[in-house]
């Protein structure tokens, strides 16, 4: 995306110095020549905006956890005849139990299992169930001004007929190194996993057998003959209590980083004036050649973490595209310049720069580049 070019700036210039144009001859240089001035300054370079994807949104996260299961114990059935193993006994087949239903070869632990005609048993099981969420922000975007240290060097050229109240030509060279970084999670998710103990009571009906059910413990034979009771449990029921859960957590981080060096050359004429003693304004105006040396990086890395254990990376991705950027944008500067003998004087300026917006990627990455910019600075300089 194009920013508009500023080219109503050059206009200022003509307004700042109708009097040179109307005429006034009280121009603070004099004769032909050059003059040299150096100008440590600050520039805001103008404004990177950053947006990025995740790698990772499309990235097949492992299991990292056990995940669903389920244990039962050896109890069986509720509606076929078998054998069953109890935690505090047993109900096994016997020969009756195919012509009946009915089996002697059972067996149970302490008597407060029974009560009235039932008899209840019971076994322990296991089950875990397991659950995936995923939360993704695939798209991040962030803005960050681009302000450096800026070295400048001004020339500026007297020539002998001058014209349209034009006093010189500035030929500037300027030179900023930028650097912005980006980090942030865009991509996070948990398993967890809640681990459960299965609780089963199976009731049997004693039947006939209820009023002279042996004294417990008591443990059948396969070959009998003893008290016998049905094969089949005439209830079963299942209490699941939690244990623990287990949580696997996961996320990405993700560093990004601009590094960029601007050299900038600057070119136009120069208006000059007087406004007190030893002390003069110069105002220039034209257009900048500006050179951007850069690298832009990306890096992603998944990363997870078991029940808070320490964490393990997944997978990670580079990105990283340098070169070189040629813009053309105009400029607009004040400058007041305090005289300190016949060859040397000190300034101080503010410089206001206008140009084409241009983007640099990086995998995912996308910088857009605002060039529109502002720098100050004071130095000293020495005419020749």
């Amino acid at each position: 995306m194009n920013k508009p070019q500023y080219s109503g700036l050059l206009l200022l210039p003509l307004v700042l110095c109708e009097p040179l144009l109307a005429g006034s001859s009280d121009s603070p240089r004099s004769g032909t020549g050059w003059t040299l001035g150096f100008s440590p300054s600050w520039k805001n370079l103008g404004e990177v905006s950053y947006s990025t994807g995740s790698r990772s949104s499309n990235f097949t996260i492992p299991q990292l956890l056990s995940g669903d299961s389920l244990t039962i114990p050896s109890i069986g059935e509720t509606d076929g005849y078998g054998d069953r193993t109890y935690d505090d006994g047993y109900v096994n087949e016997s020969a009756i139990t195919g012509a009946s239903g009915l089996t002697w070869y059972w067996g149970y632990e302490q008597s407060t299992q029974v009560s009235g005609s039932d008899l209840a048993l019971h076994a322990t099981g296991y089950q875990t169930t397991y659950n995936p969420s995923i939360s993704n922000a695939a798209n991040y975007s962030a803005d960050d001004d681009l302000d450096g240290f800026t070295p400048q060097l001004d020339f500026n050229y007297y020539p002998e007929n001058r014209t349209l109240g034009i006093s010189s030509i500035l030929i500037s060279f300027s030179m900023t190194g930028v650097d912005s970084g980006f980090h942030f999670s865009n991509f996070s998710g948990i398993q967890t996993q809640d681990n459960y103990q299965l609780n089963y009571t199976d009731t049997y009906d004693l039947g006939v057998v209820a009023d002279s059910v042996p004294t417990a413990p008591y443990y059948g034979t396969e070959d009998g003959p003893g008290a016998s009771i049905p094969n089949l449990p005439a209830d079963r029921t299942t209490d699941p209590v939690l244990l623990s859960t287990d949580t696997a957590e996961y996320s990405n981080s993700i560093s990004s980083d601009l590094d960029m060096t601007a050299f900038s050359i600057a070119l136009g004429p120069t208006f000059e004036g007087s406004f007190a003693d030893r002390m003069r304004w110069q105002i220039a105006a034209g257009t900048t050649l500006n050179l951007y040396d850069y690298q832009v990086k990306q890096r992603e890395r998944l990363s997870a973490s078991v029940n808070g254990g320490p964490s393990q990376q997944l997978q990670t991705w580079q990105d990283s595209t340098s070169g070189i950027h040629l813009g053309v944008g105009l400029f607009v500067r004040g400058t007041g310049i305090y005289q300190l003998n016949e060859e040397w004087f000190t300034s101080a300026f503010i410089q206001l720069e206008a140009g084409n917006s241009f983007e640099l990627n990086a995998g995912l990455s996308s910088f857009e580049i605002d060039p529109n910019s502002v720098s100050f600075g004071m130095g000293i300089g020495r005419k020749f």
